[in-house]
């Protein structure tokens, strides 16, 4: 509920907000088995699902994958990502899989 652009911050004794450092948010994840990267995971995982959900069931393999092409495109943009790192590492691939078989849904 802070304003501002930065997800992990902090106010401060004297009311001023500061970003938090990057060990000070692992430490604090780690007892629920969570990382930074855990946040970027689901982000992209969700803009996947719902962007392909919207685009409805393929119609044939060659649209799945040029959907899928499209999709991960501009949610790698948004990540700052190149398509590869983003759909190898932050996409969950039952997305995928789940519309190239037609079950991705609204």
């Amino acid at each position: 509920s802070l304003p501002g652009d930065r997800l992990f911050q902090m106010r401060t004794k004297a009311g001023g907000l500061k970003p938090m450092a990057e060990e000070h948010v692992r430490e604090y994840l780690a007892p629920f088995g969570l990382t930074p990267k855990s946040f970027r995971t689901y982000h992209a995982s969700r803009l996947t699902a719902e962007r392909l959900a919207k685009l409805g069931p393929p119609a044939s393999e060659k649209e799945a994958k040029k959907n899928i092409a499209s999709v991960v495109q501009s949610v790698s943009q948004e990540l700052g990502n190149t398509p590869a790192v983003c759909r190898s590492s932050y996409i969950n691939p039952a997305i995928l899989d789940a519309y190239v078989k037609g079950e991705l849904h609204v």
